[in-house]
């Protein structure tokens, strides 16, 4: 039973990272889309192909290491 609850309380960790991170990657290109955080994750379900490409293409890495510098 005690691995059980390791397994689970491990999984429920997992799922609040990468919400963490897919909201980081949300409001990192809110300032792009100039739209809200609910309109950006409605246009993600209507076309979710052609958006994640669009969110990839404003994410490069010269950004992101700016947004971790600001950050620590």
């Amino acid at each position: 039973m005690a691995n059980w609850n390791k397994c689970y309380i491990s999984i429920i960790t997992a799922q609040g990272i990468l919400k963490r991170i897919c909201l980081a990657v949300l409001k990192f290109v809110q300032t792009y889309y100039n739209l809200s955080l609910n309109k950006i994750r409605f246009l993600l379900s209507i076309d979710f192909e052609k958006e994640i490409e669009n969110v990839f293409k404003l994410l490069n890495t010269d950004d992101i290491v700016k947004l971790l510098e600001k950050n620590t």
